[in-house]
């Protein structure tokens, strides 16, 4: 299960980067992603409108989701690593 998750992460995670290297820059000249400009592109009227901003949108939340999950399962992991670890040292 783990390993599922992990290859599925992976899979977002470069789909993410792709689409984002791919994603077209709507002339916005004024100079990064900090300026006035792009934050009123983002937070505009259009700005979630384009179905590539979606998909970005879609694969991100599942990022965090599925790194929240595997890191919640390795933890777990370690938590029962460790306690055997305990177990055994003690006889």
């Amino acid at each position: 299960m783990y390993q599922t998750f992990l290859v599925i992460f992976v899979i977002i995670a470069m789909a993410l980067i792709a689409l984002i290297m791919f994603q077209q820059n709507k002339g916005n000249d004024s100079g990064g992603m900090f300026s006035n400009r792009s934050l009123n592109d983002m937070l505009g009227s259009g700005g979630f409108n384009d179905g590539i901003t979606r998909l970005i949108v879609i694969l991100a939340i599942l990022f965090f989701v599925l790194s929240l999950l595997l890191g919640n399962m390795n933890s777990k992991q370690n938590q029962k690593y460790i306690q055997n670890s305990v177990q055994n040292s003690q006889f």
